[in-house]
């Protein structure tokens, strides 16, 4: 057994006797820390994907060892991705355990219209959901020895917290990044959950139509478990967490280690035919990944999480083909139809935040490429299929083996000859436009072109209009 030191955490979260949440109170214990003078004691992103860093109240971030008050400095530098982080040192080195404490507030959300990655804590009718990205602080980097505790002396008696590891207290052994890429929930929450409780999904809405949950009763637990069986990992266990926002756009979802958020609003709301097909795009982001490089890379994370989202639906039965037909329709306009098709993949990249086409890129240049790929292995006549290569790939992602860039081009000219390395090139690098075909999807739908309207995409003339057969 590995032999780690101990990281305390507790959380404390201040909810009023009307289930508004105030403010949550943190304490971070690192046992023995043995810092020496300039060493990092912690460290909080201040924006992230849009979304600011931790709102403090006016003590900010303190410190404390065997011999009391550590001074801190603070400033601000880059990590590897190139977000600006807020970084406390030690002005002296410490001795014994070093506790860290602030509190925090949920982000003020007037004035903004859009949502952004699910980030940030905000006010919700009952509660708050709780993201570690901007409310939990990481400590220096290296495995640990995780105690996570909850303090609910500041909450009704009948409101709750839980986490994507379940309800209650957990440990673990794991990193920084494993409890502030996390979600946490605080109040009044209801949660649905299957029979053997590791798929659960909560909720904070009191007002969710009773057709909208018992949808999310029938649907979201047979679709995790479809999920986990189709990528060999039956053993998981995941939450699934539905956020009421403010915002006029919505209807977003944020994927985490375990779990995933989920989004929506009065002028967005919750309606399960559509959102179904967000939440299994998510799921996927559990399993399908390459090696990170350049970031370059994602549309094989985003392609595979387009496929799949609707693929292993229609497989389990879940939707009809007429709604997967909807759902293909809007992912090749996010292909067809969108003016940045041109762009490198690098260049998608390093733009992504200049505007949403630029971010859908990945996403339809990689359902479609995957789509295009997957019929070609089914012509070849050999029984092989996209499944095949993308099982192939988490295989050797589980084994510590290499499953980059290189990995899926040996693996496409394995299949189908050398042509299929330079399409592949050709289409990441923006010069190359795939040609739709009907025999997608085991030829089970068409297409014609017509006049596609949605509210986050807005009118496409000249779309795809995809339809059963």
């Amino acid at each position: 057994m590995e032999s780690l030191k101990n990281l305390r955490i507790r959380m404390a979260p201040w909810i009023d006797e009307d289930y508004r949440f105030q403010y949550g109170d943190v304490s971070i214990t690192l046992e023995d820390a043995g810092l020496a003078e300039g060493d990092r004691v912690a460290d909080l992103w201040k924006m992230v994907a849009g979304v600011p860093g931790c709102q403090f109240d006016d003590r900010g971030l303190t410190a404390e060892d065997k011999n009391g008050t550590l001074p801190l400095t603070s400033g601000t530098e880059k990590d590897p991705t190139g977000f600006e982080k807020t970084v406390w040192r030690a002005k002296r080195k410490t001795e014994g355990d070093l506790t860290i404490s602030y509190r925090f507030l949920p982000r003020d959300v007037s004035g903004i219209d859009r949502c952004h990655p699910l980030f940030d804590c905000i006010q919700e009718e009952n509660g708050a959901l709780i993201c570690g990205v901007t409310a939990l602080a990481a400590v220096e980097p290296g495995r640990y020895h995780i105690s996570f505790s909850w303090d609910k002396s500041h909450m009704p008696a009948d409101a709750d917290a839980a986490a994507i590891r379940g309800s209650g207290d957990f440990d673990f052994a794991g990193t920084p990044e494993d409890y502030t890429f996390s979600l946490y929930i605080a109040g009044k929450y209801r949660c649905a959950q299957d029979e053997t409780g590791r798929y659960r999904v909560y909720y904070l809405d009191p007002l969710l139509p009773d057709e909208t949950e018992e949808k999310i009763r029938e649907q979201i637990p047979p679709l995790l478990k479809a999920m986990c069986r189709f990528f060999r990992d039956e053993d998981m266990r995941y939450s699934i967490f539905f956020r009421k926002e403010p915002f006029t756009i919505s209807n977003s979802g944020t994927a985490f280690d375990g779990g995933f958020a989920f989004g929506y609003s009065d002028s967005m709301p919750l309606i399960m035919e559509e959102a179904l097909n967000t939440l299994a795009h998510e799921i996927v982001h559990n399993w399908c990944r390459l090696e990170t490089v350049s970031g370059e890379e994602n549309w094989y994370s985003e392609g595979t999480a387009e496929f799949y989202s609707v693929e292993i639906p229609l497989r389990a039965g879940l939707v009809d083909a007429k709604q997967a037909a909807g759902w293909i329709t809007e992912k090749c306009v996010n292909y067809y139809n969108n003016p940045h098709q041109n762009l490198s993949g690098l260049e998608a990249f390093q733009r992504a935040w200049e505007s949403n086409e630029i971010q859908r890129v990945p996403y339809g240049r990689g359902f479609v490429y995957l789509a295009h790929v997957d019929d070609l292995l089914k012509q070849t006549g050999r029984g092989l299929s996209l499944d095949d290569l993308v099982l192939e790939i988490e295989r050797r992602r589980r084994a510590g083996e290499a499953y980059g860039t290189a990995v899926w081009e040996e693996l496409i000219e394995r299949e189908l000859g050398e042509e299929a390395v330079e399409e592949f090139r050709q289409v990441m690098a923006g010069q190359k436009l795939i040609e739709p075909s009907d025999q997608w999807f085991d030829g089970r739908f068409t297409f014609s072109h017509g006049t596609f309207s949605d509210v986050k995409r807005g009118t496409a003339e000249n779309a795809l209009i995809w339809r059963e057969r």
